[in-house]
């Protein structure tokens, strides 16, 4: 693309002067690899499609024909509504992959890119109100893919803030796909949330609490939110819990003393201590 710009606009026919100054080009405007480009040449460990979106992933002890059923887990991050790449989950699965049984995948969100540059397609609305059907359900199809994908006998979802109201999302729209969801600081009313926020209403994500009753009731369940979290307050995540119970879907509330909104060590020690 780049060097088919560099004819039409320098019209420079000179193979030598041309080759230099696409090489000098590239260094001010650096080409990044992205998630449909990954999933074109078949790169499944790196993106995977779902829902009609190459969403950009890292994949951690992934063991080609390997002689036993892993468990896969996934995580999906935060809104990160300041700015900033979404990558600060895939730490947390580089450490839970040191179990050998397990294969851990760090998702990127459409419209999402890693500090690499390496974007997942489809829109984040601005990182604003993004938790739309397609968008949950690019990321279902996703999982279900790689749980195939990795022979996986069972399927472990984490997600923090956004991310976890998409978890909440995905294992209704998708019944039986998750054994194990894990929702850290989840906005799991979105109406009640943007309320409680005095913020205005949503009108595109889809909410947690609206497909409760969609549950598969194999499907176990853990809550974790910080006492401190005042964006997601724990009485979110409390009144989502009691309505799960209510379905008799198998769930743990987790309220930690010092834990806050911001994924750090309080939250992450939790989330590991529950997938392993």
């Amino acid at each position: 693309m780049i060097s088919r710009l560099v004819r039409k606009f320098f019209r420079i026919n000179n193979p030598l002067i041309h080759a230099t100054l696409l090489v000098a080009l590239l260094a001010i405007f650096p080409v990044s690899a992205s998630a449909k480009s990954l999933c074109d040449r078949g790169d499944q460990f790196s993106a995977i499609r779902g829902g009609g979106l190459c969403l950009a992933t890292k994949t951690f002890n992934a063991v080609p024909n390997r002689k036993f059923q892993p468990t896969l887990v996934v995580m999906l991050h935060g809104d990160i509504s300041k700015g900033g790449p979404a990558n600060y989950h895939t730490p947390l699965m580089l450490e839970i992959a040191q179990n050998d049984k397990i294969v851990s995948v760090a998702i990127i969100r459409p419209g999402y890119s890693d500090k690499n540059g390496r974007k997942s397609v489809g829109s984040n609305y601005g990182r604003s109100d993004n938790y739309t059907k397609r968008n949950n359900a690019a990321i279902g199809e996703a999982i279900s893919k790689l749980k195939k994908l990795h022979n996986a006998k069972r399927v472990v979802l984490i997600g923090h803030s956004g991310g976890a109201a998409m978890t909440g999302v995905i294992i209704g729209m998708f019944p039986g796909l998750v054994d194990k969801a894990i929702l850290v600081s989840c906005p799991c009313n979105i109406a009640r949330w943007r309320k409680m926020k005095r913020r205005r209403p949503w009108r595109r994500s889809l909410s947690p609490s609206s497909f409760v009753g969609k549950i598969s009731l194999s499907t176990e369940v853990v809550v974790i939110v910080g006492k401190k979290d005042r964006n997601t307050p724990p009485r979110l995540s409390i009144d989502y819990v009691a309505s799960l119970k209510k379905r008799k879907i198998k769930a743990k509330l987790l309220i930690l003393e010092f834990g806050e909104h911001r994924f750090k060590r309080a939250l992450s020690r939790a989330v590991v201590w529950e997938a392993d």
